[in-house]
């Protein structure tokens, strides 16, 4: 069943679906928003393979968080702001350790002990 066919209102059918953690409204929703959800990745990262794990990170998410939505917004929407999030912080983690890298090796070799 795909995952237009399980979406009879805004995603509503299948939206509930997932929620109860029906794994065929799970892999339809791979299905259907994979391609797309990884050209998005892309396109923000200057890695392949951090888009890559931020998209297996999405999925993740979504599957361990299902309960949480709350359908204000499509499931579609909901799952790109996860991604988005966790594109950010990668990038976050990614400059802090630079920083911290870059501080040391400006530091006299006495004080970086």
């Amino acid at each position: 069943m795909t995952l237009r066919m399980m979406e009879p209102t805004r995603e509503g059918g299948w939206s509930r679906a997932l929620a109860q953690g029906d794994p065929a409204a799970f892999e339809a929703l791979v299905r259907e928003t994979r391609p797309a959800l990884g050209a998005f990745l892309r396109r923000l990262s200057p890695s392949p393979q951090d888009a890559e794990d931020v998209v297996q990170e999405t999925y993740l998410r979504v599957y361990q968080h299902r309960q949480r939505y709350d359908a204000r917004s499509s499931v579609k929407t909901w799952m790109f702001t996860i991604a988005l999030n966790l594109m950010r912080d990668r990038a976050r983690k990614k400059r802090a350790g630079r920083l911290e890298g870059d501080v040391a090796a400006h530091l006299p070799v006495d004080r970086r002990l």
